[in-house]
């Protein structure tokens, strides 16, 4: 599973490593990422950021790598997490601020999406900030329907079918 790599067009899904771990918590640390983050309201400290990496279990990060005239960079992740339950849940953000709202988060999710289905999942959840009108914009662009909100009070929960026509 840490092999996976995800292309279409101009986004690749690589998987994160540790190498990655200092521009996640440069992206986890700008106000404009984590502000609709509902397990984190500050700038990340270093050792908690690498505790949370080293112990995390049962998840696939991926680095979302968009190539345009400039070249090929990183901009952003996207995770599952819940990988053994029978219905995984998705999350992904655009680290590189400066390109947000141009599609790039959409793709990526549509490509993880794609690998879930691809891996016998048929639904897949997401929690998302409750004032993060942009990102459940995305998802319900995605088919994702809004089913109750989370238990903590703060996250709406979205539910997603995933069916064999790849919507």
């Amino acid at each position: 599973m840490e092999d996976v790599l995800l292309e279409s067009g101009p986004i690749q899904l690589r998987p994160a490593t540790i190498h990655d771990l200092e521009l996640l918590m440069a992206w986890r640390s700008h106000p404009e990422v984590y502000r609709h983050f509902s397990v984190q309201n500050r700038p990340l400290h270093w050792d908690e950021h690498y505790k949370f990496w080293t112990t995390r279990k049962n998840r696939l990060d991926w680095i979302i790598y968009y190539t345009d005239d400039t070249g090929t960079r990183k901009v952003g992740s996207v995770n599952i997490t819940h990988l053994s339950d029978e219905v995984p849940e998705i999350g992904v953000f655009i680290g590189e601020v400066t390109l947000m709202g141009r599609g790039i988060g959409k793709q990526s999710v549509k490509m993880a999406l794609n690998w879930l289905r691809s891996n016998g999942y048929s639904r897949v959840l997401a929690h998302i900030s409750k004032a993060n009108n942009r990102s459940q914009r995305l998802f319900a662009s995605l088919g994702f329907i809004q089913c109750k909100d989370a238990q903590n009070g703060g996250d709406l929960l979205f539910e997603k079918i995933l069916d064999e026509s790849g919507k």
